[in-house]
């Protein structure tokens, strides 16, 4: 059996082997090659060992964990961070469609990041997705969030200012958005992906209905419908109208 070769990297040692001896215990198939307390040590790591896998803590003492895709390192592998960031922060990595463990690691949680990893091994979009973690991570109060979604074999980025609406329809979803004539049809659930928006820019009106509340055009209180800038009309669900009614004067 071929083994994945994995470095971890963790500004605390006492982390790093405790880390080690779970994958030693839980993952046959992984073999943890070395691990490094900061990032330049890191980089001098992978550049000798050349992992398929980095276990990345964010916290350095020597910078953001995420410099290290700053570094000169020409060989491509694929990251799990390790994070004890409180669950408000969990968004960054999920937005940007990167795996993560929250500290302390779980074994079970550790066993389904390995599977992940072995069923998709996307390394040619990491540096794409870990430019959408930094600019995320770095602007968690801001509203606007660029969202990585994969699309068939590949990912496309969207700004979320840039959504207009998510309509569901059984096992997908279609987003529509600003400047394009068809929406992007891709498989998911309308709750997960409302996970991944601002909160303070987007209502569900609807349980397959959600809408970006910058691009509404007008209200009908009669119909209990809104228009879209985009032209859509789209129903609002009674348990939702006097939510609306009371925000839409606001807005």
């Amino acid at each position: 059996m071929i083994k994945i070769k994995a470095i971890v990297v963790d500004d605390e040692q006492h982390a790093c082997d405790f880390l080690r001896k779970l994958i030693l215990s839980n993952c046959p198939d992984v073999e943890v090659v070395g691990t490094a307390n900061r990032v330049d040590d890191a980089v001098l790591l992978i550049n000798s060992q050349k992992p398929d896998l980095v276990f990345l803590d964010i916290e350095m003492p020597d910078g953001n964990g995420l410099s290290l895709f700053d570094k000169n390192i020409t060989h491509r592998f694929d990251v799990i961070f390790t994070t004890a960031h409180p669950e408000y922060a969990m968004q960054a990595y999920r937005v940007a469609a990167l795996h993560y463990l929250l500290k302390p690691i779980d074994a079970d949680e550790l066993k389904e990041a390995i599977h992940r990893f072995n069923k998709k091994k996307e390394n040619y979009f990491l540096q794409e997705r870990i430019g959408v973690l930094q600019e995320n991570y770095n602007n968690l109060v801001n509203h606007s969030r660029q969202i990585a979604l994969k699309v068939n074999n590949d990912y496309q980025v969207l700004s979320s200012n840039d959504i207009i609406c998510v309509t569901a329809s059984q096992s997908y979803i279609e987003i529509y958005c600003v400047n394009k004539e068809r929406p992007l049809v891709i498989v998911y659930t309308l709750s997960n992906f409302c996970e991944l928006l601002p909160i303070e820019d987007f209502l569900r009106i609807h349980r397959s209905q959600v809408i970006n509340k910058n691009y509404i055009e007008s209200f009908d209180e009669k119909a209990q419908t809104c228009k879209l800038k985009n032209g859509l009309v789209l129903d609002i669900a009674k348990a939702n109208k006097k939510w609306f009614l009371e925000n839409f004067t606001k807005w």
